[in-house]
């Protein structure tokens, strides 16, 4: 087999993130005289009877968070009532911890952030516990200020919102939150970083406040669909010996001629809508990538996007993090043959380089609130990372090393007989994108390799 860019042995550190889901079911109405339709209350897609003046709250497994986890209380809610926009601070979510599992009557103690649908400027919050209903603003310290933007939340319409937290260390985490129509932004609380809360880092409990003014018909209920609690565990990651890197492969935007790319790699390039699927033969070893709905590829990058910018730094990659392949609907299948019988390693690249306030192709949930890209080989996960940018969200820098680069790294096993096939894919949406790229990736050789 003839291969390119052979390189001495060395050491590489696998980094992945864990990704859970538990639903939020057995609803209680801790504030108000709620009650549920059909036995809602057991699921997590409860629907109440009413929605004046009530707070329902559902629980889910306790989790807490070390140094690097992450959770998001994310689904999708509707308010059934009259036609027009819903007012203002009226429906509030939140996630929080409290002592014992949710109890109906009993709204006290519950600690943790929550947000509200406003047609102007409301706050991300976070709240003491010190009062009997968890959304009283007066219990509740002011994290970041959003404004609605150009639409507006109205009954009778799905709303995807979601809050997420992410420990920094034993006092701090960052938060963020975000409400969807579907079709565009309606609020978007960007990441900040803020006190604990809770001071332990655990959670245990969801759920929404219904203000009185929000039922003025009497006759409005609230549904949702599909509430969970995801959390994203960083585990201890094993180090693998390489004999030699095989080759690499750089995905290169060409919307304008004479595009940079990074030396070592063989380039596959592209536009904006390149059609899927795409292939490069590198010696006896031939690179298939398709999107799974053959739909086309997007290429972005600092090459004719004046958003998006080359890094510099202490960096070896700075042209090959600057563009990449992606999608905003489908996964990405990556499909190898030629490789001899053995075990490798896979290693990709997951920056994107805009700047400005926006997370771009590493937003999951909204453009300040990262995705998580997953890797599977035959429906089994290999591994998953959390992707960036350059951007405020992100990095915040456009001076960065090569270890500021989200790297997703697994070890797979390959037969020269057949091909092998990873699927990269988005694990959030953000109710009509479920965004998947990748700057470029590489091969290398095991150790135990013939």
């Amino acid at each position: 087999m003839r291969v390119l860019l052979f390189l001495p042995s060395i050491t590489f550190v696998l980094s992945t993130v864990h990704v859970y889901s538990d639903p939020v079911s057995s609803w209680v109405a801790v504030n108000g005289d709620a009650s549920f339709t059909a036995n809602s209350q057991t699921t997590n897609s409860p629907t109440t009877t009413d929605a004046r003046a009530d707070t329902i709250m559902g629980s889910f497994p306790e989790v807490t968070l070390s140094i690097g986890d992450s959770a998001e209380f994310s689904g999708s809610v509707t308010i059934h009532g009259p036609a027009g926009e819903l007012p203002s601070n009226q429906l509030r979510w939140g996630l929080f911890h409290t002592p014992n599992p949710p109890v109906g009557g009993v709204g006290s103690n519950y600690v943790g952030l929550w947000s509200a649908v406003s047609q102007g400027a409301t706050s991300l919050r976070r709240a003491n516990g010190s009062t009997s209903n968890p959304f009283n603003s007066s219990a509740a310290t002011n994290i970041i200020s959003a404004s609605s933007g150009a639409g507006a939340a109205e009954y009778n319409e799905a709303l995807t919102f979601s809050i997420h937290v992410t420990r920094i260390n034993d006092a701090q985490m960052r938060a963020s939150a975000s409400l969807t129509d579907g079709d565009q932004f309606l609020v978007q609380w960007p990441e900040s970083v803020t006190s604990a809360s809770p001071d332990n880092f655990s959670y245990n409990s969801a759920g929404f406040l219904m203000g009185g003014t929000l039922d003025n018909s009497a006759t409005a209920s609230i549904s949702n669909a599909n509430v969970e609690v995801t959390r994203s565990t960083i585990p201890v990651t094993p180090t693998f010996d390489l004999e030699t890197r095989l080759f690499g492969v750089d995905f290169n935007s060409s919307e304008v001629p004479g595009s940079p790319t990074y030396s070592r790699v063989r380039v596959i390039s592209g536009r904006e809508t390149t059609p899927s699927p795409l292939t490069k033969q590198i010696g006896d070893v031939s690179i298939t990538v398709a999107t799974n709905d053959g739909s086309a590829f997007e290429f972005r990058g600092a090459n004719g996007d004046s958003s998006r910018v080359i890094p510099g730094g202490d960096i070896s990659r700075s042209f090959l993090v600057s563009d990449f392949i992606g999608s905003q609907t489908a996964s990405v299948l990556v499909t190898i043959e030629g490789l001899e019988t053995g075990t490798y390693t896979w290693a990709s690249y997951h920056l994107d380089s805009i700047v400005g306030n926006s997370l771009g192709f590493a937003s999951g949930t909204s453009n300040t609130s990262a995705n998580r890209i997953e890797a599977s080989i035959d429906g089994e996960s290999q591994a998953t990372i959390v992707p960036t940018s350059l951007g405020l969200p992100g990095l915040n820098t456009t001076s960065i090393a090569d270890s500021d680069i989200p790297t997703l790294a697994f070890t797979f096993s390959h037969d020269s007989t057949q091909p092998t096939t990873i699927e990269l894919s988005g694990t959030l949406s953000n109710g009509s994108n479920r965004h998947v790229f990748f700057n470029g990736f590489e091969i290398y050789q095991n150790a135990d390799t013939p």
